[in-house]
């Protein structure tokens, strides 16, 4: 069995994303809220990718939306282009249903609120 996180990060889901689906502890950095949340794609985690959106933004990300992109993609790899302060680049690499692999490149843009990183938003490059 694989026990390596989804998230690409070598090391197990249990040491990795896990603690963090499971609100044990709070990501430390944008970098390891994005890997947390690509595997949460992976995982079909909505309600965490829900909870990890600014209250800003979270408005404009239904649960529908996010469950139907869920459902239709078989998540494959995820690369880190960049990442700085608040930012990080990558491209996640998924499979839709009749087999076409699809890169999905994104230039995300995370908040610090009391102590917590946020999701706010992302764009294509």
């Amino acid at each position: 069995m694989n026990t390596d996180c989804s998230c690409g990060s070598q090391y197990t889901y249990a040491s990795c994303c896990e603690p963090l689906h499971l609100e044990k502890k709070c990501a430390d950095s944008p970098l390891a809220l994005m890997r947390s949340r690509y595997c949460a794609y992976v995982l079909g985690q909505v309600d965490y990718l829900l909870s990890t959106t600014d209250s800003s933004t979270r408005s404009f990300y239904s649960r529908k939306s996010i469950e139907n992109w869920i459902k239709q993609a078989t998540w494959v790899d995820l690369t880190i282009v960049s990442a700085c302060e608040n930012r990080v680049k990558f491209i996640a690499t998924y499979r839709d249903k009749q087999g076409v692999i699809h890169h999905h490149r994104e230039d995300s843009l995370f908040k610090k609120r009391a102590e917590k990183w946020y999701f706010v938003d992302g764009k294509e490059f």
